[in-house]
């Protein structure tokens, strides 16, 4: 089985996300609705991806690459997103990540750092747009916040 990427990725998304939606029925109403639709569609997309794995498994070669290309850029995305989310407990969810996407990208190996600068402003300013306007819900506070 984890010899096929897809039907492995998709059966692991798709209990991740369906375990997630089974504890939004602890939320409100108005609050459960977003995080729902989301998962909702991660739900659908993997479904399609494990079913699409098993009606392409015919036409595809049979030599599968392992699973785990480099194994250590896999533990440091791992140990990133631990430290990512305890630091936004501590220095708050745009400091943290202010920090945490460019290192991020700089790790895996990805140079172009006009490219890492303008994603990185354009993610955070997506955010606030849409959780700190839209939604009028605030994320953790700044460090720097009283």
């Amino acid at each position: 089985m984890l010899k096929n990427h897809d039907r492995t990725a998709g059966i692991v998304i798709f209990a991740v996300s369906a375990l997630l939606f089974y504890n939004t029925h602890d939320y409100p109403p108005e609050t459960a609705e977003f995080p729902r639709i989301i998962l909702s569609i991660m739900l659908i997309l993997s479904g399609w991806m494990i079913l699409r794995s098993f009606v392409l498994a015919d036409w595809r070669s049979k030599t599968y690459e392992e699973f785990f290309i480099h194994g250590g850029r896999f533990v440091l995305a791992v140990s990133m997103m631990a430290v990512y989310i305890l630091g936004i407990n501590y220095l708050g969810y745009y400091t943290t990540t202010l920090a945490y996407i460019p290192l991020m990208a700089w790790l895996l190996g990805f140079r172009n750092r006009l490219m890492i600068v303008l994603s990185t402003i354009l993610y955070l300013a997506l955010i606030l747009v849409v959780f700190d306007i839209l939604f009028e819900r605030q994320l953790p506070k700044e460090f720097f916040m009283p």
